[in-house]
């Protein structure tokens, strides 16, 4: 998770998306599991239209 946060951090300020001193993430993260199809579609379904 902190691999992704700090790539993600990057392109965004190099797209001058975020400024240079802007906080992006919050600490931590959810990191449920997803272990079948179903769990895999509500997650996608959350990301996509819940948030």
């Amino acid at each position: 998770m902190q691999s992704f946060k700090s790539w993600a951090t990057r392109a965004l300020r190099s797209h001058k998306l975020v400024g240079p001193s802007r906080r992006v993430w919050t600490d931590h993260g959810s990191t449920r599991w997803v272990n079948n199809a179903e769990g895999l579609q509500g997650a996608l379904d959350y990301v996509m239209y819940g948030q």
